[in-house]
């Protein structure tokens, strides 16, 4: 379901509400329901993301012993 159009559906049947606080109590009820962890990613999520890392300095990686 795209979320434009399920906050512009609750805007239109709670009439009191702004849009902004629909889309408040929806993004809510998301993260309650799924954790906060994305069930469907945007397919330019990972070049988005790749590109983001690449620009960061690289992490130092510790040896592991035991």
């Amino acid at each position: 379901m795209d979320f434009t159009e399920l906050v512009e559906r609750l805007t239109d049947r709670f009439p009191g509400w702004s849009r902004e606080q629909v889309a408040s109590v929806v993004m809510s009820e998301y993260e309650a329901m799924t954790a906060g962890i994305p069930l469907v990613v945007p397919a330019g999520v990972e070049d988005g993301a790749a590109e983001m890392l690449d620009r960061r300095p690289r992490p130092c990686l510790r040896a592991v012993t035991d």
